[in-house]
């Protein structure tokens, strides 16, 4: 009889760890992503930790390498160390891209003697035309990263049914056990006291 009670002890602790465990995976997962989708909305891309943003692709020219609404991370490198072929994240300034944060790869390069900065041809893979020459101070860095987990979660997040059904939902339910679970926890500190 005391073998069975320990055993059932010993599954329940194992069984609390993995509840655990899930708990700590989904907040760190929601608080990622509420705090990317925070930095971007919110700092107009003028935030970056340690050289390193993240921005959202909100059209179709560089697709099939990134779709829309994937989420790319961004790294802050020198100029001299952007290569042809790198896909580069950059401030329009002019043309159809003024005014836009731009997603698109280095078809040449070129460094001005005069002004003693670097310039570069960029053109989406998808598009016909190249951009209107780009200098190093509109980039804000190379992509490095097309983060699977927060692109997919970012366009589940602009559809209402999915959202609803694989986030409200979900974290609702969460809170409500969680709820349960504090109010089971007093009533069994009170009856033990």
């Amino acid at each position: 009889m005391r073998t069975n009670r320990r055993e059932r002890v010993r599954l329940e602790k194992k069984k609390n760890k993995a509840i655990v465990i899930a708990e700590i995976v989904l907040v760190i997962f929601v608080s990622l992503f509420l705090l990317t989708v925070l930095i971007q909305r919110f700092s107009n891309n003028k935030v970056s930790i340690g050289g390193i943003r993240l921005f959202t692709v909100l059209s179709e020219s560089m697709e099939p390498v990134y779709k829309v609404w994937d989420i790319v991370i961004v790294n802050k490198v020198e100029p001299s160390k952007i290569k042809i072929g790198d896909d580069v994240t950059y401030k329009g300034l002019e043309g159809d891209v003024k005014g836009k944060v731009v997603t698109h790869r280095v078809e040449k390069i070129n460094y001005d003697e005069g002004s003693k900065k670097y310039k570069y041809i960029t053109q989406g893979i998808n598009n016909v035309g190249q951009d209107p020459e780009i200098s190093e101070d509109q980039i804000f860095g190379k992509v490095v990263y097309k983060t699977t987990l927060l692109s997919a979660f970012s366009k589940a997040s602009r559809n209402t049914i999915i959202f609803v059904l694989f986030v409200f939902i979900p974290l609702a339910i969460y809170i409500a056990i969680e709820m349960v679970n504090i109010v089971l926890d007093r009533n069994d500190t009170r009856r033990y006291r």
